[in-house]
């Protein structure tokens, strides 16, 4: 369950909390048009705007509600050829701070953390040459009724700088049912967008929720069904 606020959340490492306008947000960006995409697909309120009328008009509005942001007209029009080649699908998406409680399946995470310590499987982005798809129990928090699974996928390492980076890109799964390493896999084998992130608008409806962490940004996204928004004051 994705909490509806009245606040505006943009996806950018520099920021931490949501703005009451979008004028405000974008005003602590350097590069706001680079965050067209995420702005309008990372937010409830303007995925709807853009399923009613069109790719075009959800970036006239932010660009109605934040000037700034429609500066770069290039930029601008890369935006709506991406909206426009990646159809919006018909659950949400929404961003949220890391320290921000939602509810999945009827349990309410009070925040990020908590969600990290239920996970009690965990799985790899692709199998191993040698010895092939495997997963690594962990020691976890029970919930009742709600299994959490986890599939992950190390930083890029260039040279030896990265070798001590421990960063990862981090998928969460959920299931009524113990996870198990096939459920992991079958997970792998969703499609895929930048970073490792499974959240993308091809999500089948019998996947939903699941939970995306880019690995050191201060949000999670969360991807649910639309019956299952709840508006939180």
């Amino acid at each position: 369950m994705i909490p509806e606020t009245d606040l505006i959340y943009i996806p950018a490492p520099m920021l931490h909390d949501g703005f009451s306008t979008l004028r405000e947000g974008v005003a602590a960006l350097r590069y706001p048009y680079n965050y067209i995409e995420n702005i309008v697909r990372q937010n409830v309120r303007y995925r709807d705007y853009e399923r009613l009328h069109g790719a075009r008009a959800v970036v006239n509005l932010l660009i109605g509600e934040a000037p700034q942001i429609g500066v770069d007209t290039i930029q601008v029009n890369r935006a709506v050829a991406y909206l426009k080649s990646n159809p919006i699908a018909d659950y949400d998406i929404q961003c949220l701070p890391v320290d921000k409680a939602f509810t999945i399946c009827g349990h309410i995470f009070a925040d990020f953390a908590e969600l990290r310590n239920c996970v009690e499987l965990t799985g790899g982005a692709r199998p191993d040459p040698i010895y092939g798809y495997h997963s690594t129990p962990l020691m976890h928090d029970d919930i009742d009724g709600l299994h959490v699974g986890m599939l992950c996928e190390a930083y890029p390492r260039f040279d030896e700088f990265d070798d001590c980076d421990n960063r990862t890109y981090q998928n969460y799964m959920f299931s009524d049912k113990p996870i198990t390493q096939s459920m992991l896999k079958a997970f792998a084998s969703l499609p895929q967008s930048s970073n490792y992130c499974k959240i993308t608008e091809k999500i089948p409806a019998d996947r939903l929720p699941l939970v995306y962490y880019v690995g050191d940004y201060n949000f999670i996204q969360i991807a649910t069904a639309k019956e299952f928004t709840a508006r939180v004051e």
